[in-house]
């Protein structure tokens, strides 16, 4: 089957719609698009290229997925030691108050 590329005139979206459809809808925004055939200046893509782009766009994917996993780790350690801090501080103002009033 071949596609057609075209951009969707209300969000702007990169869509693929085979070259035989005249109705279709925009699967970013819903919009419907209609067009003659007439009217159409084809771009024919061929499934190598298409198999290409859905590669780009899964690696770009999963390297932005790796980053999210790698901040979600860091502040995973970042709330660990605040939290040890935390404790520690609690701990000081307790014996601290402990030592008041044993002496006091």
């Amino acid at each position: 089957m071949q596609l057609i590329k075209l951009v969707c005139p209300n969000c702007g979206a990169n869509l693929e719609v085979g070259a035989n459809r005249e109705l279709f809808f925009c699967s970013y925004c819903g919009t419907k698009l209609t067009f003659p055939k007439k009217a159409i200046r084809y771009e024919y893509v061929s499934r190598d290229e298409t198999e290409i782009e859905k590669a780009k766009y899964k690696a770009i994917t999963q390297i932005n997925e790796t980053k999210y996993k790698s901040r979600q780790a860091r502040y995973g350690v970042l709330k660990g030691i605040g939290l040890l801090i935390g404790g520690l501080l609690l701990t000081i103002v307790i014996l601290a108050v402990i030592v008041l009033l044993l002496f006091s």
